[in-house]
Protein backbone atom coordinates (compact mmCIF):
# COMPACT_ATOMS: atom_id res chain seq x y z
CA UNK A 1 0.00 0.00 0.00
CA UNK A 2 1.34 3.06 -1.01
CA UNK A 3 3.10 5.92 1.74
CA UNK A 4 0.92 8.93 2.47
CA UNK A 5 4.35 10.67 1.22
CA UNK A 6 4.05 8.71 -1.75
CA UNK A 7 0.63 9.41 -2.39
CA UNK A 8 1.25 13.41 -1.94
CA UNK A 9 4.77 13.13 -3.77
CA UNK A 10 2.37 11.84 -6.92
CA UNK A 11 -0.36 14.51 -6.51
CA UNK A 12 1.81 17.12 -6.43
CA UNK A 13 3.54 15.98 -10.00
CA UNK A 14 0.23 15.37 -11.41
CA UNK A 15 -0.84 18.78 -10.25
CA UNK A 16 2.77 20.38 -11.67
CA UNK A 17 1.95 18.60 -14.84
CA UNK A 18 -1.71 20.14 -15.19
CA UNK A 19 -0.35 23.66 -14.70
CA UNK A 20 2.23 22.89 -17.67
CA UNK A 21 -0.34 21.58 -20.12
CA UNK A 22 -2.67 24.88 -19.19
CA UNK A 23 0.49 27.01 -19.68
CA UNK A 24 1.23 25.96 -23.48
CA UNK A 25 -1.74 26.82 -25.69
CA UNK A 26 -1.58 25.71 -29.23
CA UNK A 27 -2.66 29.02 -31.39
CA UNK A 28 -2.65 28.25 -35.15
CA UNK A 29 -1.49 25.35 -37.16
CA UNK A 30 -0.60 25.70 -40.49
CA UNK A 31 0.60 22.87 -43.82
CA UNK A 32 4.19 23.31 -44.40
CA UNK A 33 4.16 20.32 -46.52
CA UNK A 34 1.75 18.10 -48.35
CA UNK A 35 2.47 15.19 -49.99
CA UNK A 36 0.84 11.87 -51.31
CA UNK A 37 2.11 10.08 -48.19
CA UNK A 38 2.81 12.51 -45.45
CA UNK A 39 2.21 15.99 -44.59
CA UNK A 40 4.04 18.46 -41.99
CA UNK A 41 2.11 21.34 -40.02
CA UNK A 42 3.41 24.31 -38.07
CA UNK A 43 2.00 24.46 -34.52
CA UNK A 44 2.46 27.66 -33.76
CA UNK A 45 2.16 27.69 -29.47
CA UNK A 46 2.59 29.95 -26.79
CA UNK A 47 5.10 28.32 -24.06
CA UNK A 48 5.07 28.01 -20.76
CA UNK A 49 7.18 31.20 -20.70
CA UNK A 50 4.95 32.72 -22.40
CA UNK A 51 7.10 32.66 -25.72
CA UNK A 52 5.66 32.43 -29.60
CA UNK A 53 7.00 29.01 -31.07
CA UNK A 54 6.71 26.54 -33.85
CA UNK A 55 6.57 22.85 -33.56
CA UNK A 56 6.57 20.57 -36.82
CA UNK A 57 4.28 17.95 -36.63
CA UNK A 58 4.17 14.69 -39.17
CA UNK A 59 0.90 13.24 -40.11
CA UNK A 60 -0.09 10.57 -42.87
CA UNK A 61 -2.33 11.16 -45.71
CA UNK A 62 -4.04 7.90 -44.52
CA UNK A 63 -3.82 6.77 -41.41
CA UNK A 64 -3.13 7.98 -38.23
CA UNK A 65 -2.90 4.23 -36.09
CA UNK A 66 -0.50 1.62 -36.69
CA UNK A 67 -1.07 -2.22 -35.84
CA UNK A 68 2.15 -3.98 -34.17
CA UNK A 69 2.11 -8.00 -33.98
CA UNK A 70 3.89 -9.92 -30.91
CA UNK A 71 3.50 -13.04 -32.81
CA UNK A 72 4.67 -16.72 -31.30
CA UNK A 73 4.52 -20.14 -33.15
CA UNK A 74 3.58 -23.53 -31.66
CA UNK A 75 7.17 -24.07 -31.18
CA UNK A 76 7.53 -20.86 -29.36
CA UNK A 77 9.01 -18.54 -31.59
CA UNK A 78 9.16 -14.67 -32.03
CA UNK A 79 8.62 -13.66 -35.58
CA UNK A 80 10.09 -10.69 -36.39
CA UNK A 81 10.46 -9.05 -40.22
CA UNK A 82 13.69 -7.65 -41.50
CA UNK A 83 13.05 -5.17 -43.51
CA UNK A 84 15.25 -2.51 -45.90
CA UNK A 85 14.27 0.58 -44.37
CA UNK A 86 15.11 3.65 -47.06
CA UNK A 87 15.24 6.26 -44.29
CA UNK A 88 17.87 4.61 -41.79
CA UNK A 89 19.82 2.80 -45.32
CA UNK A 90 19.93 -0.64 -42.91
CA UNK A 91 17.97 -3.36 -42.85
CA UNK A 92 15.70 -2.85 -39.62
CA UNK A 93 14.40 -5.94 -37.34
CA UNK A 94 11.03 -4.87 -36.35
CA UNK A 95 7.92 -6.84 -35.37
CA UNK A 96 5.64 -7.22 -38.40
CA UNK A 97 3.37 -4.10 -38.33
CA UNK A 98 1.64 -1.92 -40.88
CA UNK A 99 -1.02 0.73 -41.15
CA UNK A 100 -4.88 1.05 -41.01
CA UNK A 101 -5.12 2.48 -44.09
CA UNK A 102 -8.23 0.50 -45.22
CA UNK A 103 -11.89 2.55 -44.54
CA UNK A 104 -13.84 0.63 -41.88
CA UNK A 105 -11.08 -2.16 -41.37
CA UNK A 106 -11.02 -2.66 -37.20
CA UNK A 107 -7.77 -3.03 -35.94
CA UNK A 108 -7.69 -6.93 -35.04
CA UNK A 109 -8.32 -7.14 -38.90
CA UNK A 110 -5.50 -4.85 -39.63
CA UNK A 111 -3.07 -6.84 -37.58
CA UNK A 112 -4.48 -10.50 -38.80
CA UNK A 113 -3.53 -8.66 -42.47
CA UNK A 114 -0.68 -6.85 -41.84
CA UNK A 115 1.32 -10.54 -40.10
CA UNK A 116 0.13 -12.25 -43.04
CA UNK A 117 1.12 -10.62 -45.68
CA UNK A 118 4.41 -9.94 -43.88
CA UNK A 119 4.90 -12.94 -42.94
CA UNK A 120 3.26 -15.56 -44.24
CA UNK A 121 1.59 -16.40 -40.71
CA UNK A 122 -1.82 -16.29 -39.84
CA UNK A 123 -2.88 -15.52 -36.80
CA UNK A 124 -5.99 -17.08 -34.33
CA UNK A 125 -5.88 -15.58 -31.38
CA UNK A 126 -5.15 -12.18 -30.81
CA UNK A 127 -4.78 -9.81 -27.32
CA UNK A 128 -4.50 -6.43 -27.13
CA UNK A 129 -1.96 -5.19 -25.14
CA UNK A 130 -1.40 -1.51 -25.26
CA UNK A 131 -1.97 1.23 -27.17
CA UNK A 132 -0.26 4.56 -27.18
CA UNK A 133 1.95 7.35 -29.10
CA UNK A 134 4.68 5.57 -31.47
CA UNK A 135 6.50 8.61 -31.94
CA UNK A 136 5.05 11.53 -29.24
CA UNK A 137 7.46 14.21 -30.40
CA UNK A 138 6.99 14.15 -34.53
CA UNK A 139 3.91 12.29 -35.35
CA UNK A 140 0.60 12.12 -34.27
CA UNK A 141 0.63 8.69 -34.96
CA UNK A 142 -0.54 5.63 -32.53
CA UNK A 143 0.05 2.48 -32.27
CA UNK A 144 -1.79 -0.93 -30.83
CA UNK A 145 0.26 -3.51 -30.58
CA UNK A 146 -1.66 -7.46 -30.24
CA UNK A 147 -0.24 -10.71 -28.85
CA UNK A 148 -1.03 -13.79 -31.51
CA UNK A 149 0.29 -16.95 -29.32
CA UNK A 150 -0.12 -19.54 -31.41
CA UNK A 151 0.13 -18.26 -35.56
CA UNK A 152 0.69 -20.95 -38.05
CA UNK A 153 2.04 -20.85 -41.62
CA UNK A 154 -0.22 -20.30 -44.35
CA UNK A 155 1.52 -18.53 -47.45
CA UNK A 156 4.08 -17.10 -49.05
CA UNK A 157 4.39 -13.55 -47.65
CA UNK A 158 2.92 -10.99 -50.05
CA UNK A 159 4.74 -8.04 -50.29
CA UNK A 160 4.55 -4.19 -51.82
CA UNK A 161 6.80 -3.27 -54.30
CA UNK A 162 8.82 -0.99 -52.08
CA UNK A 163 8.88 -3.79 -49.35
CA UNK A 164 12.18 -6.30 -49.27
CA UNK A 165 11.43 -8.30 -46.15
CA UNK A 166 13.39 -11.62 -44.34
CA UNK A 167 11.34 -13.31 -42.09
CA UNK A 168 13.46 -14.31 -38.75
CA UNK A 169 12.14 -16.97 -35.90
CA UNK A 170 13.77 -16.25 -32.68
CA UNK A 171 13.44 -18.69 -29.65
CA UNK A 172 11.46 -16.88 -26.74
CA UNK A 173 14.20 -18.00 -24.83
CA UNK A 174 16.50 -16.38 -26.43
CA UNK A 175 14.87 -13.08 -27.79
CA UNK A 176 16.50 -11.10 -25.48
CA UNK A 177 19.61 -11.68 -26.41
CA UNK A 178 18.90 -11.18 -30.06
CA UNK A 179 17.86 -7.89 -29.97
CA UNK A 180 20.58 -6.97 -27.83
CA UNK A 181 23.01 -8.22 -29.93
CA UNK A 182 21.42 -8.50 -33.45
CA UNK A 183 23.02 -9.61 -36.76
CA UNK A 184 25.71 -7.77 -38.45
CA UNK A 185 24.62 -5.09 -40.75
CA UNK A 186 21.11 -4.77 -39.08
CA UNK A 187 19.49 -2.43 -36.83
CA UNK A 188 16.72 -3.14 -34.34
CA UNK A 189 13.42 -1.42 -33.59
CA UNK A 190 14.51 -0.25 -30.08
CA UNK A 191 11.10 -0.41 -28.87
CA UNK A 192 10.61 -4.14 -29.20
CA UNK A 193 11.93 -5.26 -25.84
CA UNK A 194 8.89 -2.41 -24.00
CA UNK A 195 6.31 -5.47 -24.76
CA UNK A 196 7.71 -7.95 -23.05
CA UNK A 197 7.70 -6.95 -19.62
CA UNK A 198 3.78 -6.04 -20.14
CA UNK A 199 3.48 -10.17 -21.57
CA UNK A 200 5.76 -11.40 -18.83
CA UNK A 201 3.61 -9.61 -16.04
CA UNK A 202 0.29 -10.83 -17.75
CA UNK A 203 1.66 -14.08 -17.72
CA UNK A 204 1.35 -14.99 -21.56
CA UNK A 205 4.70 -15.62 -22.18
Amino acid sequence: MPSLLSFLQDTMHWHEARRMVNKVKIVKKEIAYRGPYVSVENHHFISKKGNNLVWQVVKRANSKKIVIVFALTKKKEVLLTKMFRIPQKSFVIEYPAGLTDRKGEAYPAAARRELLEETGYRAGRLIKIIEGPFNAGMSVDRAVVFFAPDVMYARKPLLDEAEEIDVIKVPIGKFVDFVMHPPKGCLVDIKMLGVVPILKKRKLI
